[in-house]
């Protein structure tokens, strides 16, 4: 499955341990599929 990951879901997954990191961990195992776009990456480096 195809899925696009916004900026609020990276910063929950990667901060604490909900469905979001889920997601990622989908993501990161292959089940998975995520399109992202240099504007939702560069948002999530500066929010982070």
């Amino acid at each position: 499955m195809k899925v696009v990951i916004d900026t609020n879901v990276y910063v929950s997954g990667i901060l604490w341990n909900g469905n979001e990191s889920k997601i990622i961990d989908m993501c990161m195992d292959g089940m998975l599929e995520n399109h992202t776009s240099i504007g939702i990456l560069s948002e999530v480096e500066r929010v982070l």
